[in-house]
Formats: structure tokens, sequence, C-alpha cells
């Protein structure tokens, strides 16, 4: 089978060989046409000269018999156009006539056959019909005769002459016929061997082609086309295999990604499941979109019973949104957000943290919801704080009850005066007056420090007032004053008039207050000035607690507000007031920082919210 690089290639070489039979055939017919034509003409020209012959017999009689002077002058004249017309056809049967499409004759022996008779007449029957014409009565007998005899020997040579014409033209006709009859034969074989290659090398490789993409079309990537050439087909076969080979390959890595994403997302889900805190995704509308398991078992549902809920309703029971919900933040602001909320039908305390959603590029869809139950660090911070305030109270003790003996004393001597009076019998009643309203001065001096110290032992509740920073801050030296430590401070007030009140816990605020003025006392071992300086900046209420102590060394400056650590053990410290002092500054939406240099002193700065 021939091979070719192009299929161009094979269609010109297809067309090449059908053309080049054409052609043969059609020149080839055109040459036996031209030549039977041309032996036809010749066989009727020949015949025509014979005719001829027997029409001039005929007319040279006539003359002879007619008396008609006119008559015969007619008839010679008629005669001499016979004799003219006779060498005319004879001259074209012999040299070819273009006008009439007819050749000179080129076979020998017809020449030698045509110029033996043409002889004949030239030099024998036309110069006796010539004499014939112009002679009268029995004198033409003789010559007449002649003639007769010679026109008959003449039609026999034409007519051999004739038959070897129609021998000629009997065979090219055969010759004609046979070539047909092979070329045609040939032809069909040529047909049939470029339809076969042509089905072979085109037409079944582009079948091929047609039915592996239909096999495609069915999801068989399994198929394969053969190659049976390196033309445009062959090419776009492999082009083909190739392209069944990157599809099975890409879906090979499409099924391992798969599996990875499956994977992958089985473990997000189970993690998102295994999770403890209540996690939930939501829209732009409050609607729970997904919750993990903990989220959907803390309220007694499955996760797809969450699904198209609005959170508010599920967490809160409510219609709307409660005040101060961190998810309008979020979805107002895009920007995370937190909130402590405290269900009072389970007693759980929960922290909101809510963050921005965004997916498909980076489109803003919602929000991450995330309730952290914080229960057990509140009460475990409630628990610290409640033993701060107890050894802080501890510490107290000692002042406190030289604070309480004073006035005791003062009573008591009061009293056992008036009790001598009454014994002796001596009333007084200015006296009486001035001794009484000293008990009552002194006794409700007693109420006081023990309110005091009830109000800061107390338990911790989530109710917040609107409170003074400035009268905060009294109560707060009122307090640490009751354990007489601060005889050797100088404390300098630098108030700002007419602040604004901050919504906070008093309680909370007074104990941050407490462990950071202690902390400065213990920095000047109760010998020093403190400064406390209150204001507004940037849109914040500030206050700062400065003392005139040793400062803190820089390495530390980082660690003083982890919880535990100290640099007081040895002297009872715990190491959580300041700790807590900053949790409960954050716990108000503040912000605690220090400033302290060796030999400098510390200053404490708290930013609260108006």
């Amino acid at each position: 089978m021939l091979k070719f690089k192009s299929l161009t290639a094979k269609l010109i070489f297809m067309g090449i060989i059908m053309l080049s039979f054409i052609a043969i055939y059609i020149t080839a017919t055109f040459i036996f046409t031209n030549q039977i034509s041309d032996n036809s003409l010749r066989i009727n020209l020949a015949g025509s000269l014979r005719s001829r012959s027997f029409e001039m017999t005929w007319i040279i009689n006539r003359i002879i018999k007619t008396a008609d002077p006119g008559l015969k002058e007619s008839l010679t004249a008629e005669l001499g156009n016979e004799i003219n017309m006779y060498e005319r056809i004879a001259a074209n049967i012999k040299n070819g006539n273009s006008e009439l499409g007819i050749r000179a004759l080129k076979n020998k022996d017809e020449i030698m056959m045509f110029d033996g008779f043409l002889d004949e007449w030239n030099n024998t029957l036309k110069p006796l019909l010539l004499e014939i014409a112009k002679l009268h009565g029995k004198r033409t007998g003789a010559l007449l005769d002649k003639y007769n005899v010679g026109i008959q020997n003449y039609a026999y040579g034409i007519n051999r002459f004739v038959g070897l014409l129609e021998a000629e033209h009997k065979a090219k006709v055969e010759d004609f016929n046979a070539f047909r009859f092979y070329t045609f034969g040939l032809f069909f074989i040529t047909t049939v061997f470029i339809i076969f290659y042509a089905r072979y090398d085109v037409i079944n490789p582009t079948n091929s082609l047609k039915n592996g993409v239909k096999e495609i079309a069915d999801g068989n990537f399994d198929v394969r086309v053969d190659i049976r050439s390196e033309d445009e087909i062959g090419k776009l076969s492999a082009a083909f295999n190739k392209m069944v080979e990157a599809i099975n390959e890409r879906d090979r890595e499409k099924n391992i990604l798969f599996e990875k994403v499956s994977a992958s997302q089985k473990m997000w889900q189970d993690t998102f499941d295994g999770i403890t805190d209540l996690i939930s995704i939501h829209d732009s509308e409050f609607n729970i979109i997904k919750a993990n398991r903990a989220f959907a078992e803390y309220f007694g549902l499955h996760p797809r019973e969450m699904i198209n809920k609005k959170c508010y309703e599920i967490f809160h029971g409510t219609a709307f949104p409660i005040e101060g919900c961190p998810n309008i933040t979020t979805l107002k602001e895009k920007r995370p957000a937190t909130l402590e909320v405290m269900d009072a039908e389970k007693k759980k305390i929960f922290q909101i943290s809510t963050f921005p959603f965004y997916f498909h590029e980076a489109k803003f869809q919602g929000s991450i919801h995330i309730a952290r139950d914080i229960t057990e660090e509140k009460e475990k911070e409630m628990r610290f704080i409640m033993s701060d305030r107890l050894a802080a109270l501890g510490q107290m003790a000692s002042g406190i009850a030289h604070e309480i003996n004073n006035p005791l004393a003062s009573i008591a001597g009061c009293a056992e005066g008036l009790l001598s009076r009454v014994k002796t019998n001596r009333f007084d009643p200015v006296l009486f007056e001035n001794y009484l309203e000293i008990i009552g001065e002194e006794i409700l001096r007693c109420k006081k420090i023990t309110t005091d110290m009830l109000s800061f032992v107390r338990e911790k509740t989530y109710e917040k007032k609107e409170i003074n920073i400035n009268e905060s801050l009294d109560k707060t030296l009122e307090i640490i004053g009751f354990q007489g430590r601060l005889k050797g401070i100088n404390v300098i007030k630098n108030y700002a008039k007419a602040m604004p009140v901050v919504h906070a816990s008093e309680g909370e605020i007074r104990q941050a207050f407490i462990a950071i003025i202690t902390n400065a006392l213990d920095a000047m071992q109760d010998n020093g000035t403190v400064t406390l300086e209150t204001g507004i900046e940037d849109n914040m209420l500030f206050v700062k607690i400065s003392d005139t102590g040793a400062g803190i060394q820089s390495e530390y400056i980082d660690r003083i507000f982890a919880p535990f650590f100290t640099t007081k053990a040895e002297k009872g410290g715990t190491g959580l007031g300041l700790s807590i002092a900053r949790k409960i500054i954050t716990d108000n939406k503040g912000s605690i920082s220090v400033i302290s240099g060796i030999g400098k002193g510390t200053t404490f700065k708290i930013a609260l919210p108006i």
C-alpha cells in the first residue's frame, strides 16, 4: 500500500490517476473518432466518384443521341461541371481537405491503388469523354464502346479502393471498440483500487475517529484508534489518542483530588463536630446555614434541623437579635466582635465571638458564630478574685482591728463615764448628750468600716451601673486607709472636674484600683508619693496611678500581668492582683498599660469607654 505523509498528497495522487485516465480516454477517443470520421468521408467521396462516373456516362449518351443543338450545348456544359466536380473530389480524397475534415491519404497501398485508377481517368477516360462530346453520328460508336469498357474497369477499381477503405474503417472501429472496452475495464479497476485505497486509508480512519468520538461522548475513555498513516488523519488519530490519554490522566488526577477533597471534607466535618465549642455559620439574614454537633446537641436538635433557622430564635428564644449582639457588628462592619452572654435557663455563661465569613472570590457571605462555655473559667476566676480579696482582707485585718479598736475605746470610755455618773446619781444632760453623740459617731464609724469590708468581699455580680470614677478612687483610698498604710504616704489627687460616668461594675473597678495602689505601696515600702490623675483622652476616660518606688525591671514588664507572677513570694504575694486587675478592666471593654523605669517609679494607665 502506498504511503503518503499528507492527505493532500493522497487526494492529488488519486486525482492525477483519475484525470490521467480521463485525458487518455478523451485523447484516444478524439484520435479514433477523427480517423473513423476521415475514413467515412473518404468512403463517401470514393462512392461519389463512382456515381459521378456513371452520371457522366449517362450525359455523354444523351449528347450523342440528341439532335437539338441547344440541348447538346447544355448537356456539354453539364458534363464539364461533372468532370470538374469529379476531379475536385478525387483531389480531396488524395490530398485531403481541412474544410471537409478529411486528411490526405497516408496508406501506401491506398495511394498506389488510387493513383492507378486516377491515371486511368486522366489518361484514358477523360480524353475519351471529351472527344466523344465533340463528334457526331457513327463516328462516336467505337469510342463510346471503348469508354464503356474503361468505365467498367474504372468502377471495379473504385470498388476495390472503397473496399480497402471500408476494411480500414472497420479495423479502426474495432480498434476503437477494443480501446473503449479495455479503457473502461482499466478505469473500473483503477476506480475500485482508488475506492479501496480511499476506504482503507481515508474513510476507515475517519470512521474510526468518528466512532472514537462517539465512544468518548458515551463515557468510554478506554477507546483508542489505529494509526494507519503519517498524514493529517494519522496525526489527528495520534492527537485523538493523546487527548484520550490526557482525559484519562485528568480523570485519574480528578479522582485522586476528589478522594483527597472527600477525605479533607470528612476530616473538616469531623474536626468541626469534634470541637466542643458551639459553632455555627450564619448568612447575612441571621439564618443558620451550618452548625456543628456540639451546637445542635446543646439545644437538643439534629444539625440538619438547625438549617435556615434564625440564630437568635435558637440561642436566645427571641424574635429579634438581643441588644449588643456581636453578629450585628460583624455583619455591618465586617469585623470580629465579642460578647459574654448568660443562659439563664441552664445557668451557663458563654463568650460569643463572631467573625466575617468570606467565600467565592472573597465575597462577603455572613458570619462564623462561636459560643464558648466559660462558666468554669468564670467560676475559677471568681475563686481567684475572692482568694485575692481574702488575701487582701487578711493584710487589712491588723489595720482594720486598729481602726475599729479606736472607736470602740472611745465608746467604752464614754459608756464607762456615763455608767459612773449614773451610779453616783450625777446627771448632766449636756454631758450625757455629748457622750451619746460621741458613741453614735463611733458606732457609725465602725458600721462604715464593716460595710466597706463586706462590699469588698461580697460575691461578684454581673450587674453594671453608672459610676463616678473620682468617687470610686476616693472610696478605694478610704478602704486602704483602714489598713493604716497611708500614714507615710503623700497622696496627690489630680482629678478632672465634671467627669462623665462610666458603665461598669463598681465592685470590680474598685478591686482593680486596690490591686494597683497596694502594689504601688509595696513598691514604696509604705513611704513615698502616690499620684492619682483622671481625665479624658481620645473619647476614653483614663486613670493614671503613679508611685515613686524603685520601678520595675525591664525583663519583668511583659510578665507582671501573668497569673501567679510575683517578686514578693517571700512576703506572701500571690501574683494574682495585677492579673485580675487587667481581666476586670478588659471585661469592662477597657485597657491597662504600664510605664516604669528603675529609680523613676511606675505609672499604670487605665482607659475605660465613656
